[in-house]
């Protein structure tokens, strides 16, 4: 691949990022799942009523997950909807982001919201925490 072609395979990668994440600034109505509200045409995540401040991929991934709950996500599906790769060289990206929002969306609310499939993915349901 010559230096000309790899610069023009670059800009269009950059320029398709750009896309998807002006199609979550223009996504779907707001989601409520539990203690849990999510506004994507706002960039806003609120856990029991307090906002919660997210990175734009930490926000991207928490909308992919909870745009279908209860529906097994596997890390490669995840990170073609939120990076855009159709090959992800290292899952642990995708772990690394998903420790961060769990930190920011569970530690302060009375639900676990993010289950480990071990050895497939990630599943987005509001499981109530134990004793909450």
């Amino acid at each position: 691949m010559s230096a000309i072609s790899a610069r023009v395979g670059l800009g269009v990668r950059a320029n398709l990022r750009r896309v998807r994440q002006r199609a979550v600034l223009e996504a779907e109505d707001t989601i409520e799942i539990g203690d849990l509200v999510i506004e994507p045409s706002q960039l806003r995540v609120q856990v029991a009523g307090a906002a919660v401040h997210l990175r734009l991929k930490e926000f991207q991934l928490l909308l992919a997950l909870a745009r279908e709950p209860g529906r097994l996500m596997t890390r490669q599906k995840l990170a073609q909807e939120v990076w855009g790769y159709d090959h992800l060289a290292s899952s642990r990206t995708i772990d690394v982001h998903i420790r961060r929002l769990r930190q920011a969306v569970e530690d302060t609310s009375a639900f676990d919201y993010i289950q480990t499939v071990h050895g497939a993915g990630y599943r987005f349901e509001a499981h109530p925490k134990a004793g909450a």
